[in-house]
């Protein structure tokens, strides 16, 4: 696998910002990241991207869930229920003292 395919977007959540924003003074940043992606490819993908040496990876699935169609109008009654697609999340931890400016410049770090 590529690199450049290994993240896919970074995520820009209330949470993550918390993250950022680490109490302890290490940054943590989330990532969606490919599906067939492991800890040691996102890990060296942070690194060629972002000339950032991360300390570590958590990876998770976030599960898939229903997605309830409401109907179009009074008198329809087509209800019926799809599902969004499972994918991969990973926190990628960085040492004290360093970050990701493009990150930040995002607005990212700000609370």
């Amino acid at each position: 696998m590529d690199l450049e395919n290994v993240l896919i977007r970074p995520l820009l959540t209330e949470k993550s910002n918390l993250l950022q924003n680490g109490v302890s003074g290490f940054k943590k940043y989330t990532f969606q990241v490919a599906s067939d992606a492991n800890k040691f490819q996102v890990m060296q993908a942070v690194k060629a991207l972002f000339q950032v040496e991360p300390l570590a990876c958590n990876i998770c699935w976030v599960k898939s869930r229903k997605k309830r169609n409401l109907p179009i109008s009074k008198k329809s009654f087509q209800r019926g229920y799809g599902v969004k697609s499972p994918w991969k999340k990973a926190v990628v931890t960085l040492p004290k003292g360093r970050s990701i400016e493009a990150l930040e410049s995002l607005g990212a770090g700000e609370t």
